[in-house]
């Protein structure tokens, strides 16, 4: 018989066949572009399960107090115990990114909380920022208190109340008011609108490090970022410094070798005047971009004894607001002109500042308060409105 005839062989070379056909598919379906290996750091498809049930509720009003010429509120409904993440803020008040959906308050106390999945037990918005016609928003839900899944980037619009997913989660957000930027994993996008429907377009394919945050100012998008690189247990900050991208696209990188103080960046605020980059409680203090002199200048250590270490920043036209987690200078008030600095006084003790937006007439703050038990911790989170030092006494300079 013809080794050919052998039905064993045949066998054999029927497994061999189908063995390389499996191996080879995969190879030419890429190669076809049927196939896309996504990158480890691009972010990963929506995985929570639970169907959009969009719910709104007006709260009792939050309680409100009034010290050293600020207005602190309590939120009820026990969102007094969640975190604010993110903020915003109008002429009719403020909106509030917290760990339990979206909040609007108004200056009297009027509460309205909004959910997207009111079956969530948690539903973070850790990112916010305002549009021509709604908010821009990134969701992430706790379906059972053990861990989150991000859904996606939404836009809310408070007329009608409606939730629209325009794409991917994004960790920082950005806007000039008609066109949004995000940063999805280590990729800069802009989300394209036609109508209803949105798209995301690839805008800057540099190394975008993990830590990020966005701001728009004169058409121009600014980027601060830094990296953490781990190694076993330890865990090492790596320094990506300052991205600046003008609107034909061409970018233009920072560090300190161009005047930053450090390139360790953690927040910044733009617009038409200047910008304005925090390198961390532990950073040196501030660097500023002046577009007349298209030159940075570095503020390091203190201002009139008050140490301009920060977190997060807020811009107001004749302000920036520095937000710090040192409960002894949790918020500090930095002039423009000058660069005088003071500390706001009223912020009860112990407090630090978890988000805050500012406009002409004064800043919206998150605070939280940490109470420990063992290894676990409880928030004690408080809304506060602090009006421009124009409108109050001014505060007694502090060191830090």
């Amino acid at each position: 018989m013809h080794p050919q005839d052998d039905p064993q062989a045949a066998a054999k070379r029927a497994r061999a066949i189908a063995l390389s056909a499996a191996l080879l598919t995969p190879l030419l379906l890429l190669a076809a572009g049927l196939i896309v290996f996504r990158p480890a750091f691009e972010p990963s498809r929506p995985t929570w399960a639970g169907r959009p049930d969009p719910v709104s509720e007006t709260l009792p009003p939050a309680a409100r107090e009034r010290r050293s010429g600020i207005t602190l509120y309590r939120l009820g409904r026990g969102l007094d115990q969640v975190t604010i993440y993110a903020a915003t803020s109008d002429a009719g008040g403020v909106w509030l990114g917290t760990g339990r959906g979206l909040v609007r308050l108004t200056p009297d106390g009027t509460t309205t909380l909004y959910r997207l999945y009111s079956d969530a037990p948690s539903e973070w918005i850790r990112e916010l920022t305002p549009l021509e016609d709604g908010l821009a928003l990134t969701i992430t839900v706790a379906p059972d208190n053990t861990g989150g899944h991000s859904v996606g980037t939404f836009l809310f619009d408070p007329a009608s109340e409606r939730w629209t997913r325009i794409g991917e989660p994004s960790r920082a957000l950005a806007s000039n008011g008609e066109r949004l930027f995000g940063v999805q994993g280590r990729r800069l996008v802009t989300f394209d609108r036609s109508g209803d429907t949105f798209s995301t377009r690839l805008l800057d394919t540099t190394g975008i490090c993990a830590e990020a945050d966005l701001a728009v100012g004169d058409g121009e998008l600014w980027l601060t970022h830094q990296d953490t690189h781990r190694a076993g247990s330890r865990a090492q900050a790596v320094p990506c410094g300052v991205l600046r991208i003008r609107p034909d696209g061409s970018a233009t990188a920072y560090a300190t070798e161009q005047g930053l103080v450090s390139g360790f960046g953690r927040s910044v605020v733009a617009d038409a005047r200047g910008t304005f980059v925090s390198h961390g409680i532990q950073g040196e203090g501030l660097s500023a971009y002046a577009p007349d002199t298209d030159r940075w200048q570095g503020h390091r250590g203190s201002r009139n004894g008050v140490y301009l270490g920060a977190n997060l920043l807020a811009m107001a036209p004749d302000a920036i607001w520095l937000g710090t987690p040192d409960g002894r200078r949790p918020l500090v008030h930095l002039k423009r002109d000058s660069l005088e600095a003071h500390v706001v006084s009223g912020i009860p003790a112990e407090h630090y500042v978890t988000g805050m937006a500012a406009g002409p007439s004064g800043a919206w703050v998150g605070l939280a308060r940490k109470h420990w038990e063992g290894t676990n911790y409880t928030v004690e989170s408080r809304v506060a409105f602090v009006p421009s030092l124009r409108a109050r006494p001014r505060p007694s300079p502090a060191g830090p």
